[in-house]
């Protein structure tokens, strides 16, 4: 891709266009202080990524697998070698794989949106299903929960309703070969009943049932793909007035100072997360399976974990509904978190907690298993909670990492089916 095809296709990305052209700016000045190798991988770095993105959806979008803000970049530089080097069909199934790995998480994506955290418990039917191989159950369950939830966020219309508008400024969702490409695809007429296999989630078609064939995982994991945009519509759609705001100062040119100081903070960022390493903690040997917070030192997401926890066990309902806010509506008043909270634990009367396994999996991501026993009306119930734990920045300007101490760690559930029994 030539200089100038690179920055026509950033034309729909203006924030990415302008950072591109910084980084141009930052190996002049990485030059001058002696830095200019580093500066120049930077934008080495930024070029290659968008020319990844670029190809992955040149390649398969029309098929339904469109990338989206918070995909994987090295899964899609991977399934682009793949394709490379073995072709289409080995590369769809390495796509395949990576949307039916339950360890990828996909759900936990969906808990910050409040339109699909209300809907967790038909999101967490579903993704058991996916991962199941129960693909008939997985595609009705995802199809008719996002229909729902866009719905509630547009307070009118459907996702595949006529009229339905899923534009938004600077990001890949908003381009032409992202949501709107999918809308497109699932929304066409399915008017006669097909017993053929179908590898598209017709949303017409299944949710009407003409398009009966459609348990397989290419729909499913099609499902998935839709549901991972949709959730990523939803937030650039909620931010798209302050990222205007935040652009419109950001293309202002920066005096030379300013142009330092965010290239040091970009070259110091990056050494910080290029230097992280996965820890390998195995619960009972190198952390105390049963432990007090101050056993966990080196692990400040547990301590925030087992202190959100015994404010369960101490019938701390107001700071414990803090803790746990993804479980309840969000914009909620600090009172009526609180009323919620009492509603759901007043019952539960924790007796026990333990550590099960924690899994070290990115720099600011977390995910804890615990144990936990507790009387429900005088009824003993044991089983396992399983939480997300997001180190998140204090301000919009950064990213939060625990090393820099700039942040709070959040609690997202992944799976608390235990507490509505």
């Amino acid at each position: 891709m030539t200089e100038k095809e690179l920055l026509e296709y950033l034309d729909q990305f203006p924030s990415i266009k302008h950072f591109y052209k910084q980084t141009q700016s930052f190996k002049l000045i990485g030059g001058l202080f002696g830095k200019g190798k580093e500066a120049k991988k930077i934008n080495s770095d930024l070029r290659e990524l968008i020319i990844s993105i670029k190809k992955y959806n040149d390649t398969f979008s029309d098929k339904g697998w469109i990338s989206y803000d918070s995909i994987n970049v090295e899964f899609i530089k991977k399934v682009n070698e793949i394709f490379d080097t073995g072709g289409y069909e080995e590369a769809e199934k390495e796509i395949i794989k990576y949307y039916t790995t339950r360890e990828n998480n996909f759900i936990m994506h969906t808990y910050s949106v409040k339109e699909f955290r209300i809907r967790r418990n038909n999101l967490e039917r579903a993704f058991e299903n996916h991962y199941n191989g129960n693909y008939l159950e997985s595609v009705t369950l995802f199809l008719t929960t996002i229909d729902g939830a866009v719905n509630d966020f547009t307070k009118s219309k459907g996702l595949f309703a006529e009229g339905t508008n899923v534009e938004v400024w600077d990001c890949l969702v908003g381009a032409n070969d992202g949501l709107q490409k999918l809308q497109k695809i699932y929304n066409v007429g399915r008017n006669k009943t097909n017993t053929n296999p179908i590898y598209y989630p017709y949303r017409n078609g299944i949710l009407h049932g003409r398009d009966l064939n459609y348990g397989n995982a290419f729909c499913s994991c099609k499902c998935v793909v839709l549901l991972m945009a949709v959730c990523d519509w939803m937030k650039n759609k909620n931010s798209e007035n302050s990222r205007k705001e935040k652009y419109k100062k950001e293309i202002n040119p920066p005096s030379i100072t300013e142009s330092i100081k965010k290239y040091s903070k970009v070259m110091s960022d990056r050494k910080i997360i290029e230097s992280w390493k996965r820890k390998d903690i195995q619960v009972g040997k190198t952390i105390p399976k049963f432990g007090k917070i101050e056993d966990y030192k080196e692990y400040p997401y547990i301590q925030y974990l087992f202190k959100i926890l015994n404010y369960w066990k101490n019938k701390n309902y107001g700071d414990l509904s803090l803790g746990l806010s993804n479980i309840f509506h969000k914009g909620s008043t600090k009172g009526k978190l609180a009323l919620e909270c009492r509603k759901m634990f007043e019952n539960k009367e924790l007796i026990e907690y333990s550590l099960e396994s924690v899994y070290d999996q990115a720099i600011s991501l977390k995910v804890v298993i615990v144990n936990i026993k507790y009387n429900q009306n005088s009824t003993l119930i044991e089983g396992q909670l399983k939480f997300g734990l997001l180190y998140e920045a204090n301000d919009s300007e950064n990213i939060g990492l625990p090393d820099l101490n700039n942040g709070h760690w959040t609690i997202f559930p992944q799976d608390i089916r235990i507490l509505y029994q």
